[in-house]
């Protein structure tokens, strides 16, 4: 019978070698969605038809580029929050829920570019 110990070593040392490259590979691992409620940003709530939402974040790949996209979930429906979710995402835009100025009818933004970078956060995106 052949010795096979140097061929085992050999292998075992591919293995180790490898694990590393996998994790690397397969990407950051991602945090929970978080919830939002409006008792902990006050006036700066920026949908007033809810006193709660979910935030979370997806990253896909899109014509061989990864992008995060920042969604949040109001009423039981998924909205987007940034660029990539609204465009190439296909989700709806967020500010569709969010209260207008009544004088001038702009979106009242509130705290959604801090939701914004905390979705970000979600996907281990800086």
């Amino acid at each position: 019978m052949r010795n096979l110990g140097p061929t085992i070593r050999r292998l075992r040392s591919r293995a180790l070698l490898a694990f590393p490259l996998s994790i690397a590979l397969a990407g950051p691992a991602f945090a929970s969605p978080i919830t939002l409620e409006r008792k902990d940003y006050g006036s700066e709530w920026p949908y007033p038809k809810y006193s709660s939402a979910m935030l979370d974040c997806k990253v896909k790949s899109f014509g061989g580029t990864r992008r995060p996209l920042v969604i949040i979930k109001l009423g039981g429906t998924w909205y987007g929050l940034n660029g990539a979710a609204m465009g190439v995402g296909g989700y709806p835009d967020s500010r569709s829920q969010m209260a207008r100025h009544p004088e001038w009818g702009t979106y009242e933004l509130g705290a959604s570019g801090e939701f914004v970078k905390k979705g970000l956060e979600i996907c281990g995106w800086k």
